[in-house]
């Protein structure tokens, strides 16, 4: 087969402006440039049909599968661990440099040959052969070792599938400088199987190889001495032998980078005396073993960002000194049907350092430390039985912890706490460190801070020489109250209440370590926010602790936002009084603050005002509740875009909520109910929004407005009040109403005095005790639309001294008194509506100027239509009046005008 290879030289061309200079003739350049671009490069690949001995440098491919191995070698031998093995016989014997093999997608299978090679590159301690390629051999199989490298050099083998090989799949001995990369080495079955063995090889890059059901040792060994190989992105997975990545005695600076380990017996296992290995971003999952095991005598091992899931211990390191493990993570140490789990174990190691490391979910310990010293910063632990424990059984050790995390059995940064220990521990001295909960009711006037538990306690008799605690500035915790407490079981007891604000800090020195340790608060009820953040409260507050001056009516307060863009959750926790006088829950004094938030506050209970807050720009409150309140549960006053939702306002002595002179204000799916006042009272307020809540059940009015303009209330019930569902007056303006039910209210369902350009649409006011809508004193434009008033005490609508009021399409059924009255008004208009079933259909008195059209009044036991003492009445288009004791009645005793 001829192979043409074009040699592109392309560098020269910078040599040859240099030579000639920019002003030499382009012909002589351009020729010159194409002579070197073009050289070509002929050889003939030469056909490989049988076994044979390549001796003579070359391309060579192979054009059919081989089988046996008839070609004879002498002088390998290859130790095992049962002893040295000779190969004699190969199918494919390279015994030359600059080679180039390629099976060209052939496979090479043995006969039952003994002692033999699929493949060999063989050199000798003499004769060492370099540049040789071997590629795409799709199998090497049934051999005792498939592919051999014998003492060579710069070798490249890739694409090379090897298995079902009795002893190793490939075996690279006393190779340097080569690469291995993209291989499939599988199912290698003897009694000394490995994958992949490589002996005494240094500077090698293996790469890319899949290693897989090698049953009896090694997925990957390096052997006796290997050294400055780089080991990249390789996938050993279900190897039943000692390690998918095993490094022998004597194997140094060796890098394993992007390795995947899986369902084996151990991921990766650094033997003894090795030294200066590194192992950075691998995995191993699901092994029976350790996930990485550096076992005696090892020196400056180094771990980097490694991760063990799944195994009985995740990193294990035995009699080693000078590591270091960076960014690892260690999960689920837990493999069942073993004993002594451990996330990371060390049993007598030496200068151990760690940082940013987290290890979790582990059935026994977390980081266990024996007889070792050990200096670990920023450590995550959390869920592990114990979550750190140390003995120094062999003598007094070091044991350094900074910034340890101790969180929560979730992971999650709540409920956690921030330890350090700087300890040397002494002959024999045995403790763990663990988090826990709050193991009862704590003492009198403390609360804690965070729920910040952890557990310290000796197994044998211990002293520790400093436990720190550490916080982040507290968002609304006082820190100068901070105290560290011991609960021993039966009771609590201070051990120190002197923090360090600046340090953010308390510690513990020289004691014996008896049970659970908790950082704790004196608590001067409330708190005061005076900076912008993100606060949550940690637990419930009781009463009203901090004082408040320059807000009328309120002295005290639980909480104080003085700052701008604040957020106060909540977060679950009560804010309840204790009986505290002119008092409040939370208090935004009159400074002009903006962008704050409330939340997640779901009992705010017995103060004067549950929150109070006045000149505010941009201000919510989502998913809290407010009762007990003796004023209001609620007070908004002067400020603009406020957004309350999904909130209730309900069981407060005064008003559910007030709002006065602000606007822009919104609420949205929130209830004013049962409430000793009104349900919601607006005051002087523009733009007001109010939808999908309630205001039911309260001792005035559900809903009141007075004075203000552009409000809107849609799909909103007001029933069972004792006075008005609605009540609009004090020269209301621009106010809609749509999808609105008032019901069973004592007074009416929606009254409206001195109001103007009040639209209600789509209402439904039924069964309240005196008028379904009732419009009087001076109301002007006002429209009732698309609705129905029914079975209401007094009138479905009743208009007094009121003009230019239409009825339109509305249903007024029912009504005891009648289905519409009109006393004093002018140009009011009733168009389509339907008037039936009461004492009166409709009744105008001295109204002037209006219009009934296209109206039905029918079954009333009285009067259809009764008009008395009104001028200029048109009664026109499709009326009817059916079925009454009388349909029509005009008594006009001022010789007014009337046409029907």
């Amino acid at each position: 087969m001829l192979q043409v290879e074009y040699i592109l030289v392309w560098r020269y061309q910078y040599l040859l402006k240099w030579y000639l200079g920019k002003n030499a003739m382009r012909s002589i350049y351009l020729s010159f440039l194409v002579l070197l671009v073009g050289i070509v490069n002929v050889s003939f690949a030469v056909d490989v049909s049988s076994c044979q001995v390549i001796s003579s440098s070359g391309s060579y491919q192979l054009t059919a599968d081989l089988t046996g191995a008839p070609s004879s070698v002498s002088g390998i031998s290859i130790p095992t661990a049962f002893g040295s093995f000779s190969v004699t016989n190969a199918c494919i014997v390279i015994a030359s440099s600059d080679v180039l093999l390629d099976c060209n997608e052939h496979t090479l299978t043995n006969d039952a040959t003994s002692n033999s090679a699929g493949m060999i590159i063989n050199g000798s301690a003499s004769v060492n052969y370099t540049n040789v390629t071997v590629r795409n051999c799709p199998g090497v199989s049934q051999y005792n070792i498939g592919v051999l490298p014998h003492k060579t050099a710069d070798v490249e083998v890739d694409n090379v599938t090897a298995h079902g090989n009795s002893y190793f799949g490939f075996n690279a001995y006393y190779v340097d400088r080569s690469n291995f990369t993209n291989n499939k080495i599988i199912n290698q079955t003897g009694v000394v199987a490995a994958g992949f063995r490589m002996d005494n090889g240094n500077y090698n890059r293996i790469e890319g190889n899949d290693i897989y059901n090698n049953s009896k040792y090694h997925g990957l060994l390096l052997y006796d001495g290997s050294t400055y190989n780089n080991i990249t992105d390789n996938y050993a997975h279900d190897n039943l032998g000692t390690a998918d990545f095993y490094i022998d005695d004597y194997s140094d600076n060796n890098r394993l980078v992007n390795n995947r380990a899986a369902n084996g017996s151990s991921g990766y296992y650094i033997e003894s005396n090795s030294a200066n290995n590194v192992l950075i971003n691998n995995t191993v999952y699901n092994v029976t073993t350790e996930g990485i095991y550096i076992s005696g005598s090892c020196h400056n091992t180094t771990l980097i960002n490694n991760t063990a899931n799944e195994t009985w211990r995740g990193i294990y390191a035995d009699t080693s000194e000078n590591l270091s493990l960076t960014g690892n993570e260690v999960y689920n140490a837990a493999i069942p049907g073993y004993a002594n789990h451990a996330g990371i174990r060390f049993e007598d190691c030496s200068n151990v350092t760690m940082a940013d490391n987290i290890v979790a979910n582990g059935a026994e310990t977390g980081i266990e430390a024996l007889g070792t010293d050990i200096n670990a910063d920023n450590t995550i632990f959390y869920n592990n039985a114990y979550d750190f424990y140390t003995w120094s059984w062999s003598g007094s050790v070091p044991i350094v912890l900074n910034n340890a995390l101790f969180l929560n059995p979730s992971g999650t940064f709540e409920n956690y706490t921030n330890l350090s220990l700087n300890d040397t521990a002494q002959l024999n001295e045995e403790y763990y460190i663990n988090w826990t909960d709050n193991p009862g009711t704590l003492p009198g006037s403390r609360i804690s801070f965070n729920n910040t538990y952890v557990e310290i306690s000796e197994v044998s008799s211990s002293v520790l020489d400093e436990v720190t605690w550490h916080w982040n500035e507290p968002a609304t915790a006082n820190e100068s109250a901070f105290e560290i407490w011991d609960w021993n079981g039966s009771k609590w007891t201070v051990r120190n209440n002197t923090p360090d604000t600046a340090g953010n800090m308390l510690s513990l020195h020289s004691f014996s370590p008896d049970s659970t340790y908790a950082l704790l608060e004196y608590s001067v009820s409330g708190k005061v926010i005076n900076s912008s953040g993100t606060y949550y409260l940690t637990s419930d507050i009781s009463g009203a602790g901090r004082s408040v001056s320059g807000v009328t009516g309120i002295n005290w307060a639980a909480i104080i936002i003085q700052a701008d863009d604040v957020i106060l959750d909540c977060n679950g926790y009560n804010i309840v009084n204790d009986g505290t006088s002119l008092s409040a829950g939370i208090v935004i004094p009159q400074d002009g603050y903006s962008n704050l938030v409330i939340r997640n506050c779901p009992n705010i209970n017995g103060y004067d005002y549950g929150i109070w807050g006045s000149n505010i720009n941009t201000w919510s409150i989502d998913d809290s509740a407010v009762s007990g309140s003796s004023v209001a549960g609620l007070y908004v006053g002067s400020s603009t875009a406020v957004d309350v939702s999904n909130s209730e306002f309900n069981n407060n002595g005064g008003d559910g909520a007030q709002c006065e002179d602000s606007s822009d204000v919104d609420f949205e799916n929130t209830n004013f109910n049962a409430n000793d006042g009104n349900g919601l009272d607006l005051d002087n307020s523009d733009g007001t929004d109010v939808s999908g809540g309630e205001a039911s059940s309260n001792g005035l009015n559900g809903i009141s407005v007075t004075g203000g303009s552009g409000n809107t209330f849609d799909d909103v019930t007001a029933s069972y009040n004792t006075i008005d569902g609605f009540a609009i007056s004090g020269g209301t303006n621009n106010n809609d109403f749509t999808d609105c039910e008032a019901s069973q209210n004592t007074g009416n369902g929606m009254s409206m005095d001195d109001s103007n350009a009040i639209t209600v649409t789509r209402h439904a006011y039924f069964g309240n005790t005196l008028d379904g809508i009732e419009i009087s004193n001076g109301c002007v434009d006002v429209v009732a639309q698309d609705g129905e008033a029914s079975d209401n005490g007094g009138f479905g609508i009743d208009i007094s001294d009121s003009d230019d009021v239409t009825v339109s399409n509305s249903i007024q059924n029912g009504n005891v008194e009648g289905g519409i009255s009109s006393l004093r008004g002018t140009e009011n208009i009733i168009d389509p509506s339907y008037f039936c079933n009461s004492t009166i259909g409709i009744l105008l008195n001295a109204t002037n100027d209006s219009v009934i059209e296209d109206s039905v009044a029918c079954n009333n036991s009285q009067y259809g239509i009764y008009i008395l003492d009104s001028d200029n009445i048109t009664v026109n288009g499709t009326s009817r009046t059916y079925n009454n004791s009388m349909d029509l009645r005009v008594e006009n005793n001022l010789g007014s005008s009337v046409t029907l």
